[in-house]
C-alpha cells in the first residue's frame, strides 16, 4: 500500500503529490489543485482520489472535452468512477498527459528494510 502517489504532468515542470486520504481536482480554474491553463479544459474538469488503503480513482465532473486513461496501450473513456493504477497514463484531452506513480514515503521504506532484514534472518535460522 502507498501513502503518497506522484502525478507527474509531463506538458510542465510540475509535479504533483497526493497523500492517502487526500482528494484533487484538476481544471483550469485557480481554486482547483492542479490547475491546466487551456480554454478546452472545464474549470473543473475531472477529480482524482487517492483512498487510505492507497488505491487511486479518477472521475470526470461532466466536463466538455472528457476525461481519458491509457492503461497498457490502450485508451479509455472515463465514464464513472474508475479505478487508476501505477503507470496509467491520464490523459485531460489531448493537451494534458499525467503518469500515476506510487512512492513509499520514508516510515514505509524503513518498514520495509526491516522486515527484509528480519526474512533474511529466518532464512539463515532455517538453513
Amino acid at each position: 500500500m502507498k501513502s503518497k502517489v506522484l502525478i507527474d504532468l509531463r506538458n510542465q515542470e510540475n509535479k504533483y503529490e497526493i497523500l492517502a486520504g487526500k482528494i484533487k481536482i484538476i481544471g483550469r480554474h485557480t481554486s482547483c489543485d492542479i490547475v491546466l491553463e487551456l480554454l478546452i479544459i472545464s474549470k473543473r474538469h475531472a477529480t482524482l482520489e487517492h483512498t487510505v488503503k492507497g488505491l487511486v480513482f479518477i472521475w470526470d465532473n461532466n466536463s466538455k472535452n472528457g476525461t481519458y486513461y491509457e492503461r497498457k496501450g490502450i485508451e479509455y473513456k472515463v465514464t464513472e468512477k474508475t479505478q487508476l493504477f501505477e503507470d496509467d497514463i491520464l490523459k485531460i484531452t489531448s493537451s494534458y498527459t499525467l503518469r500515476l506513480e506510487s512512492r513509499d514515503t520514508e516510515a514505509e521504506k524503513k518498514a520495509k528494510a526491516k522486515k527484509s532484514t528480519a526474512d533474511t534472518s529466518e532464512e539463515i535460522k532455517i538453513s
